[in-house]
């Protein structure tokens, strides 16, 4: 059979990369029986004049709910064999979308058994080319092509047909972005949201980290005006000339000579042309 569809113009059956994995029908491997009943996929049934008139053809946006019947009733009824999309992949591809029912004289059939199948072959029925098929759909499962062209919806498969359902798909973005995001300059006529009606969350269990290892700055301290006995109280940061009254005590660091920093060389220490604060040690800090 296959020696013959190749003398009608028919090529392998891919699926999966497989160029005979297409077992749907003829043009894929068919080792299942040694004449087994069995047809060809839907874009090869078209291109050989099978059933064409009752394929009905979209070019631009398929709508609606159809009812597929599969070979076996259809040759006993008549019906709708399937739907050919026409342009698809940026026009380079038809699609077919076709039930393959598992009956008579398609009883072979070695995949997708009582599902819908979606084939493609490259656009025309005059040229020899390869079939693609590209999903088998159970009743619940949808379908959308990696170009977003539609979306196929199985409703129900049974009893030689299947209900399907084609759509544009809703999440299609636009082709132009949206425009620039409006700013509105008066207040919302609404408050916002209450606040929340739990407290926030409890405190830490842990303590807080271990402390810092330097103890922080000094706190700010203004000496000016202070009474002798309050001035005296804030030393070393106060000191009390009997001239000037309450001074603010220099940080050592402020002296920036050897004869400046000797003046207070009770509590600190020239070392290395630095005026440093002396230590309880005497050997010097470099805190002022």
């Amino acid at each position: 059979m296959i020696a013959i569809a190749f003398s009608f113009g028919l090529l392998n059956a891919f699926f999966n990369g497989d160029p005979f994995g297409d077992l749907t029908g003829f043009m894929g491997y068919n080792g299942i029986a040694a004449d087994p009943k069995m047809c060809f996929n839907a874009a090869n049934m078209y291109k050989l004049g099978w059933y064409d008139n009752n394929v009905p053809q979209f070019s631009s946006d398929p709508p609606g709910t159809y009812v597929l019947k599969g070979h076996t009733n259809f040759v006993a009824d008549g019906g709708l064999q399937g739907i050919r999309l026409v342009g698809t992949s940026n026009g380079s591809q038809d699609t077919y979308i076709w039930f393959n029912h598992a009956s008579g004289i398609n009883a072979d059939t070695a995949m997708g058994q009582n599902k819908v199948i979606v084939t493609t072959r490259s656009t025309g029925i005059t040229n020899r080319d390869y079939t693609y098929m590209m999903a088998i759909v159970g009743a619940g499962d949808t379908y959308t092509p990696a170009d977003g062209y539609y979306f196929l919806n199985v409703l129900v498969n049974g009893d030689g047909t299947a209900i399907i359902s084609l759509a544009l798909p809703s999440s299609k973005p636009s082709s132009k972005p949206s425009s620039s995001p409006s700013v509105s300059t008066k207040p919302s006529s609404k408050p916002s949201s209450k606040p929340s009606s739990k407290p926030s969350s409890k405190p830490s269990s842990k303590p807080s980290s271990k402390p810092s290892s330097k103890p922080s700055s000094m706190p700010s301290i203004s000496c000016s005006g202070l009474p002798r006995r309050q001035c005296e109280a804030q030393a070393p940061i106060c000191f009390f000339d009997k001239h000037k009254g309450c001074q603010r005590r220099l940080p050592c660091s402020s002296f920036t000579s050897y004869a400046s920093c000797l003046l207070e060389k009770k509590r600190c220490l020239w070392k290395n042309n630095t005026c440093i604060r002396r230590t309880n040690t005497g050997k010097g800090s470099i805190n002022p």
